[in-house]
């Protein structure tokens, strides 16, 4: 429900209450704050939702470097993030993608892709794998200093160089 529309109904149940003062208006009040808050708390709810269907597939997949198979759980997820989430209106999302940066027990960089859309009232997640130098691995999280300290160990000094 839209907030103006709760709003005029606040409104409205307002001016209904002749005379009796703001305490019979309280249950109204904390009825439309409910309301007005539900959507954003099923909207973090259903990002969480996501994320626990995303790494129940993620360690279900396997890579392929060299001829040789590498199941994704051998991989450390360094970085995790989530692109854009496309919501439905009887189904927390439509479609959604996400970017995770890991790295394989030899060294190795590599960009998970994650794309997810629902069919027939299921998330299908579908999964692509791309390797990176540590120099593109650097550059995906140059952004977010935080995560590529926790990544790198260090700062970015990539804006000091000329």
């Amino acid at each position: 429900m839209p907030p103006f529309v709760i709003l005029n109904i606040t409104i409205a149940l307002g001016r209904l209450q002749l005379g009796n003062g703001m305490e019979n208006m309280w249950p109204i009040l904390t009825l439309c704050l409910l309301l007005l808050v539900s959507p954003w708390l099923s909207s973090l709810q259903h990002s969480k939702d996501i994320d626990k269907l995303l790494a129940a597939s993620f360690l279900t997949q396997a890579i392929t470097v060299n001829g040789i198979s590498l199941p994704a759980r051998q991989l450390s997820v360094l970085h995790r993030a989530m692109g854009n989430i496309m919501r439905g209106q009887f189904w927390p999302a439509v479609t959604f993608d996400a970017n995770w940066l890991c790295r394989s027990p030899d060294g190795q960089f590599w960009c998970a892709i994650a794309q997810g859309e629902t069919q027939h009232q299921r998330l299908l997640i579908t999964w692509s794998w791309r390797s990176l130098t540590e120099e593109r691995a650097r550059e995906s999280l140059r952004h977010d200093a935080k995560a590529y300290r926790e990544v790198f160990g260090q700062d970015d000094d990539s804006s000091n160089r000329e």
